[in-house]
């Protein structure tokens, strides 16, 4: 397995704080993306490397179920040596390649199958620029550029930290026409509205305080020599 992959499932299967079902609203997020990219033609090798890049994304959610996102990548550069021809117009050397470019795709949330966090799968399409520079062994330089586009895959994570912030992992796959471009990426998306953690259920209202028993009222004076007359008449 790649090396990108394996990171991306362990951040898949981190365990964090309470998360529930985002609600419908915007959100917005950045995220570091660890990608890896192999390039080999016929018996010829060709770029193998890992590089650590970027992702910035901004995503609707419609329902509890669909939503759309749309995202910039950079890749960063990896870089290989190769002791041979990459193609017949590229010598040996020292070779740097990068990826930058948007995406556009349908995000799909799944049931919820647990308290702690809620997974999602994606598709969609990308555009990339890239940026092929290289240095051959008799110190000759070279660039060009390309750009391609196709067919974009993904799934992950997201658990909740409070109210309007998230932790998301994921693991994307880009349909590159001459090699396989992977990235599990790690970030942070904030909710507009409010996140995916239920609302506190309301406090019930106090009950009403119990009246107070009317005091009984004095009882009157004694008929001290028994003639029926109380009070100060009896003196």
């Amino acid at each position: 397995m790649k090396r990108t992959a394996t990171l991306g499932l362990l951040a898949l299967t981190a365990i964090g704080a309470q998360a529930a079902q985002d609600p419908p609203g915007w959100r917005v997020g950045a995220a570091a993306a660890f990608t890896d990219f192999d390039y080999s033609q016929g018996d010829v090798d060709g770029i193998d490397d890992s590089a650590v890049g970027a992702k910035v994304f901004a995503q609707y959610q419609f329902n509890s179920w669909l939503g759309i996102e749309g995202a910039f990548h950079n890749t960063a550069d990896f870089k290989e040596t190769l002791p041979n021809e990459l193609a017949p117009d590229l010598p040996a050397g020292d070779y740097k390649l990068g990826f930058d470019g948007f995406s556009a795709s349908a995000v799909f949330f799944l049931p919820e199958i647990s308290e702690d966090i809620g997974f999602f799968l994606k598709g969609g399409f990308f555009d990339f620029d890239a940026q092929l520079n290289y240095v051959d062994n008799f110190s000759n330089s070279g660039a060009s550029t390309n750009s391609y586009d196709g067919l974009m895959l993904g799934g992950g994570a997201v658990i909740d930290i409070d109210e309007r912030f998230s932790i998301r992992a994921e693991l994307e796959w880009f349909d590159i026409d001459f090699g396989d471009l992977y990235a599990a990426n790690i970030g942070l998306h904030y909710a507009f509205g409010g996140g995916g953690s239920a609302p506190a259920a309301a406090a019930p209202p106090p009950a009403p305080a119990a009246e107070a028993e009317p005091e009984p009222a004095p009882a009157p004076p004694a008929d001290s020599d028994g003639e029926g007359v109380t009070g100060d008449a009896d003196q």
